[in-house]
């Protein structure tokens, strides 16, 4: 691949990246607005049921995000090689992955 297709992968995952968090917002707020409003007239089993869809939901996202940012270093070091700049140490990527999962937390 050249530095331009390279590029545009990059461009379309963090696209994907920030529509994640979008969703990750969107399901967690729905997941507060049913708690917060009708949790306490729901039984146990509906309750049950509800969160663990939830972190069902969530397990999921964080898997396909980090998925994803993990692609995007891979991409990220393959336009570095072309350019023929100084190699990016791998511990940035890691970096960034343990960042999304304590920003998840």
């Amino acid at each position: 691949m050249d530095l331009y297709q390279l590029s545009d992968l990059m461009n379309g995952m963090s696209s994907n990246i920030a529509e994640g968090q979008a969703l990750f917002i969107s399901v967690l707020s729905a997941y507060l607005v049913v708690a917060y409003t009708v949790g306490a007239s729901l039984t146990r089993y509906q309750v049950t049921f509800i969160s663990i869809l939830f972190l069902l939901m969530m397990s999921l996202g964080v898997f396909a995000q980090l998925r994803n940012i993990q692609m995007m270093s891979e991409w990220g070091y393959q336009v570095i090689a072309l350019s023929g700049k100084e190699s990016v140490p791998a511990a940035q990527a890691e970096i960034a992955k343990w960042l999304f999962i304590a920003m998840r937390i």
